[in-house]
């Protein structure tokens, strides 16, 4: 090869290496924010169905890494279901909490750039009656928090701790099934998965004391395949 020339393979290996690191010093989450995040996760969970700001600032990162990035830290694991082919994701989160990647299964932090199939949600840990905090977190993207119903992809209504009486949440970018399969995950209460709804600027808290009755929103034969692996504009 003439001097000065580099390789194809190497150029395009630092040129990924580049745009990692770029990615992950956008997903890095310094203290305040780390905080501030930590607190509307929290609060979500307290209030079932209560839409809560995250304040999330113009990012190339998807939204719903948002969890992942707040709770991860070098004991916990994470995995990425609808990661890029090369796995972009999991490696930013790797990269940013020092978390380790494993299957969706056996992950303690889940994100779900796409909707998981019925069979990836039933296989998402839940811990055990006795040690129910060893069930997973999953982070569900959607495109849209608090649909009318008469819009909604799916509505579902909600009851159980944190919830005065009954709430109705219409969700877009996910379908039906999808809760139908978490809350059929979540039957064994108190093992189950806890879980978030994530929408560009706001997230809905799930978590596994709350029971999900799930009607097929009026516009659920319409809604677009959800696909947020792309981050925020």
């Amino acid at each position: 090869m003439t001097a000065g020339m580099v390789e194809p393979s190497s150029a395009s290996a630092d040129d990924d290496a580049a745009a990692i690191g770029n990615l992950v010093r956008a997903a890095r989450l310094d203290g305040a924010r780390s905080q501030r995040v930590f607190r509307a996760l929290l609060a979500a969970l307290a209030r079932p169905g209560t839409i809560v700001d995250l304040d999330q600032p113009s990012s190339p990162v998807p939204a719903a890494l948002v969890m992942a990035l707040a709770l991860a830290d070098v004991d916990t694991t994470h995995a990425v279901i609808g990661d890029t082919a090369d796995g972009r994701w999991s490696r930013v989160i790797a990269a940013a909490t020092s978390s380790r990647p494993v299957p969706a299964g056996d992950a303690d932090l889940v994100t779900a750039l796409v909707p998981p199939t019925p069979s990836q949600v039933a296989h998402l840990r839940v811990g055990t009656p006795r040690a129910p905090e060893r069930g997973a977190r999953l982070a569900l993207a959607v495109t849209a928090l608090g649909v009318p119903p008469e819009r909604a992809g799916a509505l579902a209504r909600l009851t159980g701790p944190g919830v005065d009486g009954e709430v109705a949440l219409g969700v877009d970018g996910i379908g039906p099934g999808l809760l139908a399969a978490l809350a059929d995950r979540n039957a064994a209460f108190p093992a189950g998965v806890d879980a978030w709804l994530v929408s560009e600027a706001a997230v809905v808290g799930l978590p596994r004391s709350t029971s999900i009755a799930v009607e097929p929103g009026p516009g659920a034969g319409t809604q677009p395949t959800n696909d947020l692996r792309g981050g925020r504009s």
